[in-house]
């Protein structure tokens, strides 16, 4: 009996933990609300020519533009006028780490909670840029 109890407990811990996991990506959700909203969505290399002039142009410190060349970057085109730009961190933890500043030997939430208030943290993807605020729309829903 202890060996079943045992057993049922481990299933249902393993269980939980691919829930959880599985639930942190909303990359997958954000390109869908995208292509609803009938953009075109691309995702691209951090590394990318394209990300890299998008990284200049919001004034990012060479070491944010080193460390987002890891990761992929969802561009949803509508026209010109309507562009976004999102980060797909491969975790939440690493978004929140991104917008992490340390001041004084002490850790600097600021960054990512404004980022939170403002809307432009949907799970692990992070909103860089929108051109409009009809661009930025699908992004929070």
């Amino acid at each position: 009996m202890k060996k079943l109890v045992k057993l049922l407990s481990l299933v249902l811990v393993a269980s939980m933990l691919l829930v959880c996991l599985a639930s942190c990506d909303a990359s997958g959700s954000i390109k869908k609300a995208y292509e609803k909203a009938e953009y075109t969505v691309n995702v691209v290399s951090g590394a990318d020519d394209a990300a890299t002039v998008a990284f200049m142009a919001l004034d990012l410190s060479e070491d944010a533009r080193e460390e987002l060349e890891e990761y992929e970057i969802i561009v949803c085109t509508k026209n010109i006028i309507n562009i976004a730009a999102i980060v797909k961190f491969p975790s939440s933890g690493a978004l929140k780490d991104f917008l992490t500043v340390e001041k004084d030997g002490k850790k600097d939430y600021s960054l990512y909670e404004k980022a939170k208030e403002d809307g432009k943290i949907n799970g692990n993807c992070y909103l860089i840029g929108a051109t409009t605020d009809k661009a930025a729309e699908p992004f929070a829903k």
